[in-house]
């Protein structure tokens, strides 16, 4: 079909794909997939990105809405947050729909072990992290988003999602930058990345190019942001830091534990449903009772410290340096004398060979977002591992790994659940426990 960049087509949506798009399909079949449009409404599309077998699309214009589904208020929808406009009763369901109709037609499973959908009560402001790149509008420096299917820049004022303290920082800090340098140096600000805890301290990492000089005065005002605990601001160009000032170390509590993070460190960015998430796990290894706890892609040793008792030994691997020096650190304050870390590339480490064991040992997965390789699948099956929990962000990815472990090893999962650690985006997160008896 003729490339379709660009033209503008009146279409009626009939369903929400699974990345919460809405889907029309043309008489020739053609599909569309449009950008905060719901199933049975009429819209005007611009296509921003077409070839011979379906596009990608913005509303120019509705025509009929679906009141319905939709949203009294209606809020800038972008391609972080594709579902914001979409009631939330109704995400849940897609949600739940698509996690089981992924998981019972590629897994042999019992459908009963596939539970409800978890939603979570803070639909807004519930995110401890945010990352935003920064560029130049109209001599003002501002923070923004890709718009959808592009590397183009569009300026967003869809704060929504994040925690108060995270807005109130980026916006001070963002204002004391046009405030305080010259139009020619607002071009070699980044990025910025923002992190805050249960008592709204935040903070900053702010990544710069060139050779853009920070007075001292602007460094002051910097630290007398309030909120702002820490900032780092390192310049790509020689991978150096320009700056880095703490005031006090960060600290974010979960349940009954506290962990000292980083900013580059790895931590759920929903306090609400991590803490639902990790109960369950918890539950799951007391009926167990396993002597050693098993915590792969541990980062700073959230999981493993939450899920465990002090009795139980805990293992941890992590290929980042600072992450393990962190949950060493960690284990000492939750009280943890026999917890045990290594930096090592999970997919390659020699040290988890030594540990894994069939009887004593419970493996906790939480993989990047690629999951796992064969490799390590049978790694653990072959060790004899029976009990395994396995938290992914990923359903297909997830899905992928399960058939394995279930086809070639024999592994039974007895429970799946989803759980919306990304209200208002298309993202699920996912645990899944799974034993083998031999």
């Amino acid at each position: 079909m003729n490339n379709l960049n660009n033209q503008v087509l009146t279409v009626k949506i009939q369903q929400i794909t699974y990345e919460g798009l809405g889907q029309a399909t043309l008489e020739n079949g053609h599909k569309i997939f449009v950008y905060n449009a719901f199933t049975n409404e009429v819209v005007k599309a611009k296509i921003i990105k077409s070839n011979s077998k379906f596009s990608f699309a913005l509303v120019e214009e509705f025509i009929e809405q679906n009141e319905s589904i939709r949203n009294e208020k209606s809020y800038n929808c972008v391609s972080s947050n594709p579902l914001i406009n979409l009631k939330y009763e109704y995400q849940i369901e897609l949600k739940q729909h698509y996690l089981q109709t992924l998981f019972l037609r590629n897994l042999n499973i019992d459908p009963n072990v596939l539970k409800f959908f978890y939603g979570a009560k803070n639909i807004y402001n519930y995110r401890n992290k945010a990352t935003y790149p920064l560029f130049v509008d109209q001599n003002k420096l501002r923070y923004g988003e890709y718009r959808a299917k592009s590397n183009i820049l569009i300026n967003t004022d869809n704060l929504v999602l994040n925690q108060k303290s995270i807005n109130q920082v980026l916006l001070k800090i963002v204002n004391l930058i046009n405030l305080e340098f010259d139009h020619s140096d607002l071009d070699n600000f980044k990025e910025i990345i923002l992190k805050t805890n249960n008592n709204n301290e935040t903070i900053v990492c702010l990544k710069v190019t060139g050779k853009i000089v920070f007075q001292n005065h602007f460094l002051l005002k910097i630290k007398d942001i309030r909120n702002l605990i820490q900032i780092k601001i390192v310049n790509l160009d020689t991978s150096k830091e320009v700056l880095n000032w703490t005031k006090k170390p960060f600290v974010i509590s979960l349940l009954d534990k506290k962990f000292l993070v980083l900013d580059k460190s790895f931590f759920q960015i929903n306090n609400e449903i991590a803490s639902i998430m990790f109960s369950k796990i918890k539950e799951r290894i007391l009926s167990l009772n396993p002597k050693v706890i098993i915590d792969l892609f541990c980062g700073v040793g959230t999981i493993g410290q939450l899920v465990s008792e002090e009795s139980i030994s805990i293992f941890g691997v992590d290929i980042e340096e600072q992450s393990i020096f962190l949950a060493k650190k960690n284990a000492l304050k939750n009280n943890f004398s026999k917890a045990f870390y290594e930096a090592e590339d999970v997919f390659k480490s020699k040290e988890l060979e030594k540990h894994l064991n069939s009887n004593d040992s419970f493996v906790i997965l939480d993989p990047p977002r690629s999951g796992l390789n064969d490799a390590l699948i049978d790694l653990i099956a072959k060790k004899g591992v029976k009990n395994i929990a396995y938290m992914s962000c990923d359903p297909r990815t997830l899905v992928r790994d399960l058939k394995r472990f279930t086809e070639v090893y024999n592994y039974k999962i007895d429970f799946v659940q989803g759980f919306d650690m990304f209200p208002n985006t298309y993202h699920i997160e996912t645990v899944v426990f799974m034993y083998r008896n031999d």
